[in-house]
Order: C-alpha cells, then sequence, then structure tokens
C-alpha cells in the first residue's frame, strides 16, 4: 500500500516574531491511504480522494470495463503490475485516468482490444508488452509511430534513421519506444510532450543530439543510456525529474546544460551519470539538495562544476574516480560526507569540511593525489577510522596537513595516522543566538536556526555541532525549535532599534 510520508507543515516559518506556540501536527493517520479493497473483480487503495487500480480478483471479467469512479471517488491511475498476467481479451479504461503504471497490463496473452482515455497523461514502461494488442498495434502515425491518445508507443526501428522529428500534438513518449533505434542520428521533440519514460532511446548508439523543448518536466529512468555518441544536452526550465541511469555510459557526453531558471530539479538520482568519462561541464540547479550514489561515478573529465548551494545529500561514490577535479567546494547544508564520495578526486589541492558536516565515511578521501590541505570546522566531525579515510597514497598515508581545533576529532585522528596537524586555536565559545561564528546576532543566525527546528520535527539531522546547539537554544531546554528562532529574530529587532535588551527579558514567563 502507498503511503505518504508523515512531515511537519510548519506554516509558522514565516512567522519568526510570532509567539512560540507550534500548532498540533496532524496524526499521521490523517494522511495514510486507507487498506486495499475490492470492487468488480478489481482491487484498489483510495488516497486523497482518488482511486488507484492495484490489482485483480479471481471473478475479474474477460472484457474488462474498468469503473470511473468507486465509493464516488473517481479511478486516476492503473498502478504498476496492477492487471499483469490478467485472463482478459479487452479492456476499456475511463476518462479520468491519467496514468497507467509500469508493467500494468504487461503479460496478459489474451488482451487483444484496449479503449485508452483522452485524459491519459502517462503511460509507463512496459506497460502493454507481451499483448497482442500492442503486438499488432499498426504504425498508425507517418507508418512508423504507434501513437494512441497522443501517447507515443512504440517506433519502427527500421523506418527511424537519419533525424527523426516526433510530431506535434505528442504528449508523452512511452518507455522503451524508440528502443534500440541504432540508425537515428538525432530526434527533434515537439513542444507538446511533457515527459519521455523508461529507457525511451535507450541503446540508440548512433544519437548525436536531441532537443528537449520547454514543458518536459520528465526524463525517466535509463532514457538515454547507451548513447554512447551523444556529446550534449540541455534541459528546459520545466525539467522536475531526471531518472535512474538517465545518462549511464554516454561516452562521448561532454556538456550538460541546465536552463538558468530550472528551479524544480531537487535530485540526481543514483547513477544518473555514471561513467560519462567525457563529461566535462555541468551547471547544475541550485535547486538540487541530493546527489545520489555513484550519480557522476567514474566523470573522469569533469573540471567545469559547482555543488549546488542548497546541497544537503552526497551518495556514496557519488563522484568517485572523478580524476580531473582541481577545486571542490562543500555546501554549508552538507552534514555528512559518505563512503567513497571523493576518492580519487586527485588534482584539488584543498578542502574545507564545513561545520555543518557530521561524519566522514570511509575512504571518503582516499588516494586524493594532490590534496595538499583539508579543515575541519566542525570539532565534534566523526572520522572513519582507517588510515585511508584521508589519503595521497594507495597505503593510505597521508602527505598533506589536516587542519582543525585543539582537542577535535581531527586532530586525534591526525595524530592516530601520523599526519600533520595544524590548529585552529580552541573550540570557540559563540555568543548566545551566534549560529554563524561572526560575532552579532542577525536574521541569517534566525534563519539557520528555523531550518535546524524545521529539520527536528522532521526528524531529519539538523546539522549542528555542539557549540552551535548551545548557541543557539535560547531557551534553555536542550533542544532546537522555532521558538528559539523567534527569540533570535526578537533579539534582532531590539539591537538595530536600538535597544539594550537582555536575553532573559525576551523568555517567555513562567507561571
Amino acid at each position: 500500500m502507498k503511503r505518504t510520508q508523515h512531515t511537519a507543515a510548519l506554516l509558522c516559518a514565516a512567522m519568526l516574531t510570532g509567539t512560540c506556540t507550534v500548532a498540533a501536527l496532524p496524526a499521521p493517520a490523517a494522511v495514510y491511504a486507507e487498506e486495499v479493497s475490492t470492487y468488480q473483480g478489481l482491487t484498489y487503495e483510495q488516497e486523497y480522494g482518488e482511486i488507484t487500480i492495484t490489482g485483480f480478483t479471481d471473478d475479474l471479467p474477460e472484457e474488462l470495463v474498468i469503473p470511473a469512479e468507486i465509493d464516488g471517488m473517481p479511478v486516476t491511475q492503473i498502478g504498476a503490475y496492477a492487471l499483469r498476467g490478467a485472463p482478459i481479451t479487452s479492456v476499456t479504461i475511463p476518462e479520468g485516468v491519467r496514468v497507467i503504471e509500469d508493467n500494468a497490463f504487461t503479460s496478459c496473452v489474451a488482451l487483444s482490444t484496449v479503449t485508452l482515455p483522452e485524459s491519459i497523461e502517462k503511460i509507463g514502461s512496459f506497460a502493454f508488452s507481451g499483448t497482442p494488442w500492442l503486438e499488432k498495434h499498426p504504425y498508425n502515425v507517418e507508418e512508423k509511430f504507434k501513437v494512441e491518445q497522443n501517447i507515443l508507443l512504440s517506433a519502427d526501428v527500421l523506418a527511424c534513421t537519419g533525424e527523426v522529428v516526433i510530431p506535434d500534438g505528442i504528449r508523452y513518449i512511452a518507455g522503451q519506444a524508440f528502443y534500440c533505434c541504432s540508425e537515428m542520428t538525432a530526434v527533434r521533440i515537439p513542444e507538446t510532450v511533457t515527459g519521455l519514460g523508461y529507457g525511451a532511446f535507450e541503446g540508440c548508439t548512433q544519437l548525436l543530439s536531441v532537443t528537449l523543448p520547454e514543458g518536459v518536466y520528465e526524463i525517466g529512468d535509463y532514457a538515454f543510456s547507451g548513447c554512447r555518441l551523444m556529446e550534449t544536452i540541455s534541459f528546459p526550465s520545466t525539467i522536475c525529474t531526471i531518472g535512474v541511469g538517465a545518462f549511464l555510459g554516454c561516452d562521448l557526453l561532454e556538456t550538460v546544460i541546465f536552463a538558468e531558471d530550472a528551479h524544480s530539479l531537487n535530485v540526481i538520482p543514483f547513477n544518473a551519470f555514471r561513467s560519462c568519462v567525457k563529461l566535462r561541464s555541468i551547471n547544475l540547479p541550485d535547486s538540487v539538495h541530493t546527489i545520489g550514489d555513484f550519480a557522476f561515478f567514474g566523470c573522469l573529465a569533469l573540471t567545469d562544476f559547482e555543488l549546488p548551494e542548497r546541497l544537503r545529500e552526497l551518495g556514496n561514490y557519488s563522484f568517485d574516480l572523478c580524476t580531473s577535479f582541481d577545486h571542490l567546494t562543500i555546501p554549508e547544508m552538507v552534514t555528512s560526507i559518505p563512503e567513497c564520495a571523493f576518492t580519487e578526486c586527485d588534482h584539488v589541492t584543498e578542502i574545507t569540511v564545513p561545520v555543518n558536516v557530521t561524519e566522514v565515511g570511509k575512504q571518503a578521501f582516499w588516494m586524493c593525489d594532490d590534496l595538499q590541505k583539508i579543515t575541519f570546522l566542525n570539532p565534534d566531525c566523526r572520522i572513519y577510522d582507517a588510515a585511508d579515510t584521508i589519503s595521497t597514497e594507495r597505503n593510505g598515508r597521508f602527505n598533506g596537513v589536516i587542519v582543525g581545533y585543539e582537542g577535535s576529532e581531527a586532530q586525534k585522528y591526525a595524530e592516530k595516522y601520523a599526519c600533520t596537524f595544524e590548529s585552529l586555536g580552541e573550540i570557540p565559545e559563540l555568543q548566545t543566538g551566534d549560529i554563524n561564528g561572526d560575532g552579532c546576532v542577525s536574521v541569517d543566525d534566525a534563519q539557520r536556526t528555523l531550518r535546524a527546528a524545521v529539520y527536528n520535527i522532521a526528524q531529519l539531522p539538523d546539522g549542528l555541532c555542539a557549540y552551535q546547539r548551545t548557541a543557539v537554544d535560547v531557551d534553555g531546554d536542550s533542544d532546537i525549535t522555532v521558538c528559539d528562532a523567534q527569540l533570535i529574530m526578537r533579539h534582532y529587532v531590539a539591537e538595530v532599534s536600538g535597544q539594550d535588551i537582555q536575553w532573559e527579558a525576551l523568555l517567555p514567563k513562567t507561571k
């Protein structure tokens, strides 16, 4: 059953100068889907007032008509594998259904008639694989495309040679639609297309160029995997999702360009650009907060690149074997450097690990040949206990300098593994409210404290080290809350107004 993750709706985030009262959060049960139910041979779930078909029972009719509504709620989706192998000969899908998920009707060996609604927006990968309907479906558009309700289901491999122009009006390119069209060298996609399905152009080994127009919001898993000759790809401002392995093994891909106003992409997932050995330049949008495992593994030529300012999470091996990296700036919101994240980034000479980073994983900076200096701003940052966590040589020896505070974990690591250590002095004692350590209480301090409070409520790492928590726990309740952020903001407002105010005067009065 689908579950919607229970997260805090913190509308008080914009109310820093309001009261310290936080509205009660809804109970998790209020947002969870109900139990699976049955109706006319179908199983279904309802969530947020919409129905998803999830499976079938033994009394499923051969000539299946999926209802438009169940219990007064519209049917909007056919779930993944919902009707796989079902003993049906025909299916009528009603108006209102927007999505048919992956493998929904795969291996329905008797299914010869399918009626799709005009409302359909997306058909997942292999949704009708192994059905007579798809196998016998004519190439009904330009004699080389199988199209239903403006969804491009499949292309004729033999007819798709040279530059291929996808007809205007196509809304979605289904999974594997152009799989292994090995004679296609270029493709033009119309502005009506909103997404590309799983492996839509996978294995198109002669594909040199693709134009992704404004309006495309989704690139499915492995959509361009194995397009070995592609050199450049440009993403429109509308892009929201790039799938797993979308450009895996695009050997000659050199340049990836995102529109300057592409603000909706949040995740670069597992294997997204893995083994793009010629990739030199990519301008990730600032909206990206997660880079997944192996996302840029083996991008040997990558040099023109900056980690996004809002990045919070790095995956294991995410930049392993990026041997041409010559600079690395880790954003302040990152809280962990995971296993082998920057292994063999040979040309990076200096790294600063921000104060919010609480741990460095196994072999995170192993075999960084030219690394001369690594600075740890968080004295409590745990460094994986092995010589090769930070090293310039294969045997684990580090020939550079480790910089950190007196008594810090960085100093302990350096002394244990005979590394040169340079002190930043004693661990700082920040004044109350000064989370960023700049010597004054400011709006930035209030905002950072609020962010930490939000993460705490959402049960996510807040990224603060011990001395920062001490500084911003203004009310002394041993927790970082919205109340602390509000108090810091009030103190700032009082200061800029010329008031000489003590923290005690701002604290809520106790009865």
